[in-house]
Formats: structure tokens, sequence, C-alpha cells
């Protein structure tokens, strides 16, 4: 049978040339050979936008062979299964959603190639119907397996040099963590082994190896297996033992049946590979944690499945039908009902600043985002997917090569399809699911296409003609601006690089040039970030003799950042951030006492208010406002408000500056306490707080017993006590509302003693 799967290659390069069908097979073939391992050498650049990038090339490439071959042979066949029909109306209902989505940009094409945009809905169509008109061999469905297993291997190879090496090894620039993936995420990672295991089992069961190839493939199963028992992923297993059962359930049921003699062709001999791949998914589910655990020792490969419930991702689809019943928000819009439904218990923790793009799984994402529309055609596309797998499942197999081939690609396809309704895969897996997709297809519905020909008819001809010229036009202009679009990306990537080392005049730089070439709110909210920083150092900078000078230097920076904060919000007016970024420049310029933008930075913080209800520390924006224009008591009022929303340690630690600036002490040490209770990064500097506002009330017993322990715990403890009593003794305020102050060495870093408005979280 291997045989058989083997295409011979002489002659193969001849026949491709010759025939723009094979071209697009080709395409297809370096998709699923070099998806896994395709990436962008440039620091900090994500490796799922790379995937998104190399898949949206690839099929812009493929979709300009196809329009070339529809001119060149006057015409087109389409297939008459519905499902087709079902996934252009998919592409269609999408595209509405995007043009009436609040965000166009965002919906239409993403901000770095996401797996939920109309673009990607369009590419993982395409895939399919690629798929279905060129994987027409098995030869070629052989050649999509072999190169899979080659791009396995060299995912095993890699990971594991890493594994044994450090994550430092091999990191290519773009692998920062021993979770790190070339693939894309770590679970993207064990999902594709997961399809190797799964593959592996088929082939053993039903391809009827010989000795060496029968080896070789329980060579592969074995590492594969190995890798995912490390790898902790209990959906994966989950998922491999339910598609396990099936397989095992159908060997018994109808594998083995011949339909015209109405008896079994064999006799039903006991299926010992799926079985046992059974029992591994049962030890993986249960001892995955302790074996996850035993790898630990060697290298850390503890890794967070952080993502939305399946109840919050409904609750988000309530949201988006409210917002429009037929088309919601319209797709890539998750983070806008996220922001209207998060709990409130999640305030001021790093889930709260968050922003989502996929729920539970990527199919419920899509049927959150997309209203009742895009929700019917998902579910009937799959319904009528598993209505074609479970009856060519049942038509039996003229040979052993057809139903192994069938059977294989039926299985992967359920376990795939089954993970992207449980999970979140990344574009890779995706695709690879839309072109097995295809492949099956092709093999369950023959002789499914109809002919369409616009050369005999000269009315046909000509809106033939045109449509098609449009297609390749239309496609030319995507991929020109994709290109942009991966460029600004790259800059706006070196850009961060360079905030990161301070070095603003660069990164201002960078991002701008990101900005001119494709306009995006993110970009735009960094500009205004900068600027904001920008005035914040002019400021500092000012005296007696200066003020009038820094004060209109400050205002000329203070216009640029209104100008970036405006363009993110009319850019994406539903994301909270902006609004509030927007609010942080309109309270800068109360700050420097420009009074009329008081009720503008109110407005706008109403605004966020509105699209992020439920986060209590939205609140403390009007309390940082109030404090802008002087007015401490108004200021108290929206702390408590706060607090009675939620209590969060920022809302504590902003009371507590207040607290000490009026020397409050006693009500100090009531709030430092909360505020310790809160913290989670056990931060020593807010005992040390905590010490003084004993001293200062009076409780010397008390005080000395935490400066004792601070100095006995951490390095630098006694020079940080020191500082911090000295500065509150100048009548210097603190600043604690930033991070951690303590370093990975133990060292205790005083906080600094300036005052500063809580800034919005940078988005993801």
């Amino acid at each position: 049978m291997i045989k058989k799967l083997s295409a011979p290659f002489s002659g193969f390069l001849g026949r491709v040339a010759r025939s723009s069908n094979s071209l697009l097979y080709i395409v297809l073939a370096i998709v699923v050979v070099l998806g896994p391992i395709f990436f962008v050498p440039v620091y900090g650049f994500s490796v799922l936008t790379a995937k998104g990038f190399f898949m949206f090339l690839l099929f812009v490439i493929a979709l300009l062979v196809a329009g070339i071959r529809i001119l060149k042979k006057g015409g087109l066949s389409l297939p008459r299964h519905p499902i087709f029909w079902i996934m252009g109306g998919l592409v269609l209902s999408t595209l509405i959603g995007a043009v009436l989505s609040p965000s166009f940009g965002t919906s239409f094409l993403g901000y770095g190639f996401e797996t939920t945009t109309w673009l990607f809905v369009a590419i993982f169509s395409l895939a399919i119907f690629f798929a279905y008109k060129t994987v027409s061999s098995y030869q070629r469905i052989g050649i999509l397996y072999s190169g899979m297993l080659i791009s396995f291997l060299l995912l095993v190879l890699l990971q594991g040099l890493r594994f044994a090496f450090g994550p430092a090894f091999l990191s290519l620039g773009v692998l920062n963590s021993s979770t790190s993936a070339l693939i894309g995420s770590w679970s993207d990672l064990g999902i594709f082994f997961g399809v190797i295991l799964l593959f592996s089992a088929i082939t053993l069961e039903l391809a009827g190896l010989r000795r060496l190839p029968k080896w070789i493939v329980m060579g592969i199963g074995a590492l594969s297996a190995v890798a995912l028992a490390f790898m902790n992923l209990s959906v994966v297993w989950m998922v491999i033992g339910l598609v396990g059962l099936l397989f095992v359930l159908y060997l018994f049921a109808f594998a083995y049946w011949d339909t015209g003699a109405k008896t079994y062709k064999k006799e039903n001999r006991v299926p010992w590979y799926v079985l046992s791949l059974v029992v591994l998914s049962i030890v993986g589910i249960f001892f995955g944690a302790s074996l996850n655990a035993l790898a630990g020792h060697h290298q850390t490969l503890a890794w967070n499945d952080l993502r939305p419930s399946f109840g919050t991702s409904m609750h988000v689809a309530e949201k988006s039908l409210e917002h429009n019943f037929v088309t919601g928000y319209g797709p890539n819009s998750f983070a806008m009902g996220w922001s209207l439904v998060k709990p409130v218990s999640v305030s001021g923790s790093s889930v709260s600043g968050a922003n989502f793009d996929l729920g539970f799984s990527y199919f419920v994402t899509e049927l959150a985002s997309n209203g009742i529309l895009g929700a019917i055609l998902w579910v009937v596309f799959f319904v009528m997917l598993a209505y074609v797998l479970l009856r060519r499942m049942g038509r039996g197999f003229e040979s052993s090569l057809e139903r192994y081939v069938v059977v294989s690609l039926g299985m992967l396809v359920a376990y795939l399809g089954i993970i992207a309704w449980v999970y979140v895969p990344g574009s890779y897996i995706l695709v690879l699911m839309a072109i097995l997709i295809g492949a099956f297809l092709n093999l369950s519905l023959p002789g499914n296409d109809r002919s369409f020909s616009f050369v005999k008819d000269p009315r046909a001809s000509f809106f033939g003609i045109l449509g098609v010229t449009v297609l390749i036009v239309g496609t030319l202009f995507a991929g020109y601006l994709g290109i942009r679009k991966l460029i600004s990306f790259i800059d706006d990537t070196r850009g961060v690089v360079f905030m990161g080392k301070g070095d603003d005049s660069v990164a201002v730089a960078e991002i701008t040039r990101a900005a001119n070439l494709a306009s995006h709110d993110i970009y735009h909210a960094q500009l205004a970030q900068l600027a904001l920083k920008e005035v914040g150092t002019i400021v500092s900078g000012t005296t007696a003799a200066n003020k009038s000078d820094i004060s209109r230097q400050a205002e000329q920076v203070l216009g640029v950042a209104l100008g970036h904060a405006k363009a993110a919000t009319e850019l994406n007016p539903e994301d909270y951030q902006n609004w509030i970024l927007l609010g942080n420049v309109y309270q800068s310029a109360v700050s420097l006492g420009v009074t009329e933008a008081y009720p503008l930075a109110q407005a706008a913080y109403q605004e966020a208010q509105k699209r992020d209800p439920n986060d209590a520390t939205v609140t403390l924006s009007f309390a940082n406002l109030a404090l802008a224009n002087q007015d401490t008591p108004t200021a108290l009022v929206f702390i408590q408000d706060s607090l009675n929303q939620y209590p969060t340690e920022s809302a504590y630690l902003l009371r507590l500056q207040l607290q000490i600036q009026s020397q409050d002490w006693a009500d100090a040490v009531a709030t430092l306490k909360q505020a310790i209770i809160l913290d989670s990064s056990h931060d020593p500097i807010l005992y040390i707080y905590l010490g003084v506002a004993y001293e200062k009330s009076g409780d010397v017993a008390d005080a000395n017993q935490i400066y004792a322990l601070i100095r006995s715990r951490f390095k630098d403890g006694d020079q940080a006590v020191t500082q911090i009593r000295s500065n509150l003794s100048g009548g210097n305020a603190p600043d604690l509302t930033t991070a951690s102050s303590v370093s990975s060495s133990g060292t205790v870093a005083p906080a600094p003693s300036t005052t500063k408005a809580i800034a919005p979280k940078a988005k993801k």
C-alpha cells in the first residue's frame, strides 16, 4: 500500500509546469509542510502573526493561479453539494458583518492576521475549495501525509534540543520560553502531535504495512505519545480518546462489512493499536500533570490556559445579538463583548486589562461574534459535514487502500473539528483542518460539479471575463495591503522593543511609520502614550524662570497626544481602553491648568465605563481626574465608589497616597492592611509603609517588628527602610501604583516619590 501512496516523482515537475491544477496543489502542500516551521526572524515578532501572513500570501498566490486558470479555460466548474454553498454564505455573511462592524478594519483584516477576521474565514473557505478541486488522487494525499510527518519530526527535534539544552538554545530570535513553539502556541504544538498520534494509530490499523514501514510508523507514534504525555494538555487527550472510541466502533461495525454479500470480508479482529491509543489517552488525562511535573525537574513546562468559559462566551453572544441580531458585532469583535460581560471579580487583575480576542473555543467565538446568521451557517456546515462523514463511512469501500485513505481523512477531520469546537487552535491547525476537509469531500462527493462556460455566449463572456479580471485585480490589491500590514507590524514590533529600551524617539519614528502603512488604533494608542510620557518629562523640568516656555512646549506635545488618542477612538470606538487613554490626555491638560478639558475628560471616561461597566478600576480614572483638578474630597468619593463596586489593590493604594499626604496615619494603617491582603506580589514595599504608618501613629513596637523582618529577609531591606522613612520625613508623597519592587535577586527597590495617574494597560 505504501508503494501505491508514494507518488512517482519522475516527470512530476513537468506536469506541474503544464497544469495550474498542480500549481494549486503545490500551494496546499507548501502550507502543510512549511506552515508549522515558518517564522519571521525579527525579535519580538509574533510567531502566530508570521503564520497568518504566510497563509495569507500563499492563498493570494493560489487565488491568482485559479483566476488565470479560469481565463485560460474560458469557464469554471463549481460543486453542487450544499455544503459548499453554505461556506460561500459564511464568507458573504462575515463580509456583511465586517462592513457593519463598529471597527471595520479590525473585523475585515485585523491587526496581525488573526483567525477571527473576515480575511481568515475567506482563507479557510478557499482552503476547503482548493483542496476539493486539487487533492484528487491517493498519491497527492500520500504526499500531504508525508509532509505532515516531516514537519512533525523537525518540530520534535527542535523542541527536544531546547528541552535538553534550555530555552535559550535555538531560540531563533522568536522562541523566548521553554513553552514557545514554531508552530504557534504550546497548545497548537500539542494538537499537531495529537494529529500525528491519531494518524499513526489509524495507519497501523488499516494500512497493512510490512515490517520496516510498520516500525517507522510505530516509532513516530511513540514519539508523539511521549511528547504529549509530558506536555499536559488534557483537552487533546480527551479528544483523542473520544475519536479513538469512535474509530473502534467503526472497526467493529462497518470496516470489514461487505455490502454486496451482506457479510464481513474477514474475521473481526481486535483493533489493538486503537485500543492502546484509548488507554494512552486515559493515562494522559489522569497522569498528565504528574508527568509534566516530572519533566519540570529538568526544565519548567508549565503553561497557563487562560480563556473565557463557555458560559461567559455565551454572555458575549447575547451582547453581540443585542447590538445587531443578524450579524452581531462582526468578525474579530469578541473583545468588545468581553469588556461588557467580564466579571467584576477580575477588577484590578491582569485578566481585567486583557483583550480576549477568542472565547471558549474557535467556533464558539464565531457563534458569539457574528450574530444569528453566522451562528446558523456554522452549525449547518458542521452538521452537513458530519452527515457526509457518517454516510461515507457506512457506504463501504472497494479496496483496502480506499478504506485507509478515506477513513484516515475522516478521523483526522473529526479530531480537528472537535478540537476547534472545544478549544482555540491557531491558524495553521485551522487551515490544515480545512485542507483535510476538502480532500475528504473530494473522495466522498464524486461527480458532483457543474460546469459554467462563458466562451460561447457573448454576454456571459463579457461578464465572466469582467468578473475574473476584478477577482485578479482585487487579489493583487489584497496582496499589496497584506504586505503593507506585515511591514507595519514589523515596524511596530521594533518600536515596542525600543520603548522597552527607553529610546522613545526611535520608538516614535518606528510606530509612526507603522501607522502610516496600516492605520490601526493600537498604533495610535502607543503614540499617544509616548506623547503623554514626553509631556511628563517636559513638565518635570519646570522652574520659575522657564514656566511659560515649558507650558507652551507641553501643550504642543499634548496636542499630538490628543490627535492620536482621538484617532484610536475613531478607528475602534468599542474598545474602552481607547476612551480611557483619551480621558488621560484631557486629564493631563487639566493638570496643566486647562480647566475646559475637565468635562471632556469626564465624557471620555464615561464612554469607557459604558463599554466596561463591571471593572471597578475604571472608576479610579474619575478619582485621578479630580486629583488633577486639585479636588481631593471628590477623589475620595470616587475611590470609595470603586471600593464599593469591588475592592482592588489599586483603589486602596490610591487612597493610601492621599492619607499619607494628609498625615492621616491611623487610617493609613487600616488601608495598608487591606492592600496587603489583596497584594498578590507580596511586595515588601507595602510592609515598609505599614511599618512607617505604625511608627507615625505611635505603635513603635509593631513598626520595629516589621522593619526587622524586612531587613532580615531582603538584601537591601535596611537601605529601603531608611530611604522610604527619609522620603516621608521630607514630605514626598509615594507612588504605590507601580509594579512590584522586588527584583529577581531579592533586592528591594525603593518606590519612587512622585505621584502619577493610573494609565491604561497596553493592549495585547
